[in-house]
């Protein structure tokens, strides 16, 4: 967040823009984090039921979540084989190339 801010104070830009910018990142980032709680609240005794897990979805997309998302932050409590692929949104028969990115991604989601 604070290199995105750096290199946006860097540019000539309106200071209002980057007002609006940066709620809008902090937004995203603050109701990411309110459905990681969501979803753990919801398999906090040890398993979601398809009802629930359809309501903790339908709320993660009333937010504005976007399904992607969605499938990677319930990937990480709800676990099948392929988890981690879906944690960081990428096929199964990626690169390793692609994976690399896909998870320097995901650390500067979570960050």
């Amino acid at each position: 967040m604070l290199r995105m801010l750096r290199d946006i104070l860097k540019q000539d830009i309106p200071v209002k823009a980057v007002t609006r910018r940066l709620n809008r990142e902090w937004i995203i980032l603050h109701v990411c984090r309110l459905m990681h709680l969501i979803f753990g609240i919801a398999i906090a005794d040890g398993t979601i039921s398809g009802s629930e897990t359809m309501l903790v979805e339908q709320i993660a997309l009333d937010l504005g979540i976007n399904a992607a998302d969605i499938q990677s932050i319930k990937s990480m409590f709800i676990q099948s084989a392929d988890w981690a692929y879906k944690v960081l949104e990428v096929d199964r028969n990626a690169s390793n190339e692609t994976i690399k990115k896909a998870y320097a991604n995901c650390i500067k989601k979570s960050s």
